[in-house]
Parts: C-alpha cells; structure tokens; sequence
C-alpha cells in the first residue's frame, strides 16, 4: 500500500498513508495495542519517500546498535536520523521536510519509556546483544519466546524448547 500511496500522490502519500501504518503497526489489536513495529514501518516509509534518507538512518541504527547493543536506544538514535535527514534533504518542499519531522517526532515520542529508562540506567540490554556476544544470534526467535511481552504467541511446549535451546547455549537470564 505504501508503493502505491507513493505512486499515486507522490512523496507526501507515501508520508501520509505510513503515518497511519506505523500507528497500526506501533499499536497492533492483536497484541492488545502493545508493542508493534513501528520503526521498521517508519524505515519503509523512508525507503518509499527517498533512498537516500533511507540509507542514512540505516548507517546510524547499525552504527549505534554495534557500538551500544542497545535496540531501543538505536531506534531512537535512528528516528532523529529520519527527522534530521528528510529536514536537511527536502528542505525546499516545506510538506515534506514537516512530514519527515513528524514521523521521526512521533517515533521518538512512543520510545519515551525507554528514553526513561536509558536516562536513569534501569535500561538493561534487550538480550540480543549478550546472545551476538556469544555469537549466537541465530537464537534470536528463542529469545523472544520466552520473553514475558510475547509469550501469549507461543505454546508452552515451544516456549520450553526455545528456553532449554538457550540454556544450552549458556544464555543467562
């Protein structure tokens, strides 16, 4: 929908028909309007819109999540990036430099429990680091069965499997 969005209405299409797909992915009936992805919808809005922007704020969120191992704190990091890039490359299409900055604002704003969190240091590492340290990251579906958010996706039986699959691979808790 989002191609189409751009092909039909241009650029502020794209912006406005990802506006409302990074709401309904940020806020998914499914998961009780909890946890969505609404930073991978928000980098497919930039890859709809231009390239180049897209390119940018995917060098910062690999750039930051490398240095930190933080996935929360490179997903902000990569949402000024969206703000910023569209500013500085449509500055002269006032509509879409706005956009640009109200998709990244909005992003910023729905992270603003982790940016709490990261600020009081009661952030901890969303496990995906520890698992890359250990180079295991091909875990990471197991990692996020037993995580308490997304626990109800999954059977017991699954859950138990993906957490002895960690265990084993001396993931600690």
């Amino acid at each position: 929908g989002l191609i189409a969005c751009r092909i039909i209405f241009g650029v502020e299409g794209a912006f406005i028909g990802g506006i409302f797909c990074i709401i309904g992915h940020a806020y998914p009936v499914y998961f009780g309007f909890r946890g969505g992805k609404g930073i991978v919808c928000g980098f497919a809005v930039a890859i709809a819109a231009d390239w180049r922007c897209a390119l940018i704020i995917l060098v910062i969120f690999v750039i930051s999540l490398y240095v930190t191992r933080y996935v929360s704190l490179s997903s902000i990091l990569a949402a000024a990036a969206f703000s910023v890039s569209f500013m500085v490359l449509h500055w002269s299409e006032p509509v879409v430099a706005l956009l640009g900055v109200l998709i990244g604002l909005l992003a910023i704003f729905m992270h603003r429990a982790n940016i709490k969190r990261l600020l009081s240091g009661s952030r901890t590492s969303d496990g995906f680091g520890d698992l890359a340290k250990k180079g295991q990251l091909k875990l990471s579906q197991e990692a996020l069965a037993v995580d308490k958010r997304f626990t109800s996706l999954f059977t017991d039986e699954e859950a138990n499997t993906a957490l002895m699959r960690l265990l084993d691979a001396g993931y600690r808790f």
